[in-house]
């Protein structure tokens, strides 16, 4: 089974002062936006994280295997994927 890790550390000030959901969004949106320009290229899933004063904030990390099919064909059939 595939999966993607996400990891944020919310504990500087960039995510301060009610910025917190403000600051996740945008990383995660700039993370989405080079997904998609990627198109299929598996290592495009593979980023660092870093918040508006310049500071890393995590990453995201992914584990891609070979025999998906399966799993797509779940997917298919309400599989539980989103």
């Amino acid at each position: 089974m595939s999966h993607l890790k996400i990891y944020l550390k919310m504990d500087n000030a960039a995510f301060a002062e009610g910025n917190r959901n403000y600051e996740v969004a945008r990383i995660l949106r700039a993370y989405a936006d080079e997904l998609v320009d990627a198109g299929e290229h598996v290592g495009a899933l593979e980023a660092n994280f870093y918040d508006l004063n310049g500071n890393y904030v995590g990453e995201a990390s992914a584990t891609v295997d070979d025999d998906d099919e399966d799993d797509e064909d779940d997917a298919e059939e309400g599989g539980g994927y989103y």
